[in-house]
């Protein structure tokens, strides 16, 4: 029975991660943000910032107080404020636009991390860990 509850563990990740890659055809995708001058620190707001991106699915409430919500909810180290917008381009297609709000802090996301919620285990392992480029907004 392990063996088989394994494979089938093991046959989800697979197919969530083909599933991940596929992308809509004839889908008009937003164009990335403006960048503006503007600046939150020593971050400029709308200028790419590259930052190591992982994903986690543990569902409940924030530090921020709020709940995490797919397709919304980012943790970031203390550099970017709760209810900060970041624009993640990787995400362009999904429900949000790319649109996600920082609203948790974790013990291992610090500046230059964000970690995204996802609703799932499979998912979040299927995004693993890289290196991606991401916009900030207020």
């Amino acid at each position: 029975m392990k063996k088989i509850c394994r494979k089938l563990v093991l046959l989800l990740a697979i197919s969530c991660c083909f599933i991940c890659s596929v992308q809509a055809e004839g889908e008009t995708l937003p164009s990335p943000p403006p960048v503006i001058q503007e600046e939150i620190g020593d971050k400029k707001i709308g200028s790419p910032i590259y930052v190591e991106a992982t994903a986690y699915s543990i569902e409940g409430r924030t530090a921020s107080g709020r709940w995490t919500i797919e397709d919304r909810t980012i943790a970031a180290g203390p550099d970017l404020e709760f209810g900060t917008v970041v624009y993640i381009p990787e995400f362009k297609t999904e429900r949000n636009h790319g649109y996600f709000v920082v609203e948790d802090r974790g013990g291992a996301i610090g500046e230059g991390k964000i970690d995204i919620y996802m609703s799932s285990l499979s998912e979040a392992r299927c995004f693993g860990r890289k290196n991606i480029q991401i916009y900030i907004f207020k």
